[in-house]
């Protein structure tokens, strides 16, 4: 039976409700413990170590994305995931030493840069070209386009879930990241402040036919229009929310039923989070953004439920310290909701 916007919301409150405090009955388990951080010297050796964890041998594809600039760099993970390759990141019109020489281990048959020449120089493509036999660009004409393109060129239908996310932020979007990787799902980036989705995404989401379609991040990021014009074509659909990227994260984690890892990331910038939503999907495993100095109190709940018990850190020590995954039930968000 196809939901209504009111059955939606009240999925949305449940989330919020779910990661408000532990339930009265909820039996104490022990916090997950650090494992493994896997970070360099900057975001561009942190791919690189993300990469070498994911593919100690060699892997038959690359996806190589801006280092700089996160908006074409969203709908990577997931299509990385999928295709059996890692993100790699690079600048404007320059490759990092440690990304070519990482590029020259995974010996891929072939490279795709995700972004046109304003996100990807030309001279960066040509560099390409002397390191895979194989080197396509997908790209658009803007954010939505280069998603769309992607999801297209690396998903036959019918797919099992889409996920729509905000184009103008980039949380929300790495949260579903590995969520959708983990289903063999895209991520489409959309213009959450529209009261509809636009005529294109619409074309996409019907040309992939997904069983389920799930807006990640609440009415602020995506708009109820979108996600009612998305009902119209996606019957089973619903919004996973919380009041801000933490609790939104968390709730992304939550649909994974149960894990006993999960993968940590800044949620205060995009790089790390984007090559960790690659291997955490490629490992069906949930990622959760987190602020440098400690876990929300909701998202430590959440990893309680689902039955985590190791995690791994994406990034070095001055984007999530040590001392984040001390404290036993986590910390408040300070100030206001953060969309």
């Amino acid at each position: 039976m196809r939901k209504t916007p009111l059955t939606v919301a009240t999925i949305v409150g449940a989330f919020a409700l779910a990661f408000a405090a532990p339930a009265a009955n909820a039996t104490p388990t022990e916090a997950p413990r650090v494992t493994e951080r896997l970070a360099g010297a900057d975001r561009f050796a942190t791919a690189v170590a993300v990469s070498a964890s994911a593919y100690p041998d060699s892997a038959p594809v690359v996806y190589l994305t801006s280092g700089v600039n996160f908006p074409d760099a969203l709908s990577a993970g997931p299509v990385a995931a999928t295709q059996g390759g890692p993100v790699l990141l690079t600048k404007w019109d320059q490759v990092p030493a440690v990304t070519t020489a990482e590029l020259k281990r995974l010996s891929p048959k072939k490279i795709v840069l995700v972004g046109g020449t304003s996100a990807l120089a030309p001279s960066v493509e040509k560099k390409m070209m002397s390191l895979a036999p194989q080197v396509v660009r997908v790209a658009g004409a803007d954010r939505y386009d280069t998603s769309r393109r992607l999801a297209e060129a690396t998903f036959t239908s019918p797919v099992s879930t889409v996920y729509l996310a905000t184009g103008k932020d980039y949380p929300d979007a790495l949260s579903a990241g590995a969520a959708a990787g983990t289903v063999g799902g895209p991520v489409l980036l959309v213009d959450g402040d529209a009261d509809r989705l636009d005529a294109a995404t619409q074309a996409t989401v019907k040309k992939l036919a997904p069983g389920k379609l799930v807006v990640a991040g609440g009415p602020t990021a995506v708009s109820d229009g979108v996600l009612a014009n998305a009902m119209s074509i996606v019957p089973v659909a619903s919004r996973v929310a919380g009041s801000d990227r933490f609790e939104t994260s968390a709730a992304i984690g939550s649909t994974f039923g149960s894990a006993t890892h999960a993968y940590l990331a800044s949620g205060w910038n995009y790089p790390d989070a984007l090559v960790g939503s690659a291997l955490a999907g490629k490992n069906g495993q949930p990622l959760y953004v987190i602020m440098p100095t400690c876990q929300p109190a909701g998202m430590v709940l959440g990893e309680r439920e689902l039955g985590i018990t190791e995690l791994t850190i994406i990034g070095g020590t001055h984007t999530i310290r040590d001392t984040a995954i001390s404290t036993h039930d986590g910390c408040s968000v300070p100030g206001p909701a953060i969309p």
